[in-house]
């Protein structure tokens, strides 16, 4: 019985790790209801990370949804969805190719005070689990 279980576990564990990256798919899915699964939860992610950042869609304008796929397509979707994350990983690349707005700026150190890295992932300084609404990060995360 345990045997079964870690194989359905590992079987939900790809099935989710298809759709979050994707593809590939496992054998004997739908193709075109797991595509637009995908398709949703990139829909999904990209209109967080906007209304998580909106100085980035501001910043980027028509230019935002691109870089954000790149984003997301370099770095894969990570579960659990972290908006903040996203936000933060892209607006570092912004600073890294050259000066960004007083507003970025601001956002950055606000980001900076509330959360911090851990085991490469976004922790806030309050103890609440990330993507909770009030969620801070650490100054010390983020040094040049």
């Amino acid at each position: 019985m345990e045997k079964a279980r870690r194989r359905l576990a590992s079987m939900e564990a790809e099935f989710i790790r298809s759709l979050l990256a994707g593809g590939p798919y496992p054998a004997g899915s739908d193709l075109r209801g797991m595509q637009a699964t995908s398709q949703l939860l990139r829909s999904k992610r990209l209109r967080h990370l906007a209304k998580a950042w909106p100085e980035l869609a501001q910043i980027l304008g028509n230019a935002f949804r691109e870089r954000a796929i790149e984003l997301l397509d370099s770095n894969g979707l990570r579960q659990p969805a972290h908006a903040v994350q996203d936000g933060l990983t892209l607006a570092l690349e912004l600073r890294a190719e050259g000066p960004i707005p007083d507003g970025l700026r601001l956002r950055l150190l606000t980001v900076q005070l509330r959360y911090r890295w851990q085991r490469g992932r976004l922790q806030p300084l309050d103890g609440r689990t990330c993507g909770s609404r009030d969620a801070w990060w650490s100054r010390s995360a983020f040094r040049d």
